[in-house]
């Protein structure tokens, strides 16, 4: 039986932001190290998130993600391009 995938979209509604904030520690520990952005970087992605009108309550309005959980894969961009991060 394979684990359940992550989801950022089920349930938000219900989730209080201790729950939301565990779902998104579970993610980060489930990336491969070598997969990790690098703390400054990741910084640095997120006070780029905090600035966007696309933010909204932790989530992007453009992809559908949580942020902090995008932005912590080196693999990943924001959904506005590269001009971003």
């Amino acid at each position: 039986m394979s684990a359940k995938p992550f989801c950022v979209r089920c349930l938000i509604r219900e989730m209080t932001d201790q729950t939301a904030m565990q779902q998104i520690l579970s993610y980060q520990k489930q990336i491969p190290d070598h997969k990790k952005t690098a703390a400054p970087l990741y910084e640095k992605r997120l006070s780029i998130c905090k600035d966007c009108k696309w933010l909204h309550m932790g989530t992007c309005r453009k992809c559908g993600s949580y942020v902090e959980a995008r932005a912590f894969c080196t693999d990943n961009h924001c959904p506005l391009g590269e001009r971003m991060w």
